[in-house]
């Protein structure tokens, strides 16, 4: 299996500065929170879009802030604990890592450990993955009925 190198065993300089995600995990929980509280900063739009082009601007500003606000939530969410194969070692682990190697490691304690991580991680923001999802999708069918297609996946075929 390749080594990864750990942040100490990197210059500082070829390291991530997580602390501009999130200073701490405290504050990334607390962002976490406030995502999914702050849907409704979105979906308060809903059956409205026909408006006016002032409601619809609204509306997809406060998407676009939101889904901005999400994706750092997602980037930091994907920083996984390292974990320990069947001999005792600690290894580092990321989605790429635990997909590319770790998933199909003949290793039963690496494999069952890594899997522990990454679900982990997935699970501590999968509602607001969701409910993010749940407005992309949304936000399609109005913009697909406003520009007088049968459905959101007729506009998305017809781009």
């Amino acid at each position: 299996m390749p080594k990864r190198l750990t942040r100490a065993e990197l210059p500082v300089e070829q390291t991530w500065n997580l602390a501009d995600i999130f200073p701490t995990v405290e504050a990334w929980e607390a962002e976490l929170a406030a995502v999914s509280a702050d849907m409704p900063t979105v979906t308060r739009y809903a059956g409205r879009l026909g408006e006016g082009a002032g409601t619809l601007l609204a509306c997809l500003e406060a998407l676009e802030e939101l889904q901005e606000r999400f994706g750092r939530v997602a980037s930091y969410a994907l920083l996984f604990e390292p974990v320990r194969d069947g001999q005792g070692n600690e290894l580092s682990t990321s989605f790429a890592i635990y997909e590319g190697d770790y998933e199909r490691s003949p290793d039963t304690v690496l494999r069952r450990n890594a899997f522990a991580s990454f679900t982990k991680r997935l699970k501590a923001y999968q509602n607001t993955y969701a409910a993010t999802w749940a407005t992309e999708v949304r936000k399609n069918v109005v913009m697909a009925r406003l520009r007088g297609y049968p459905s959101a996946t007729h506009m998305i075929l017809d781009r």
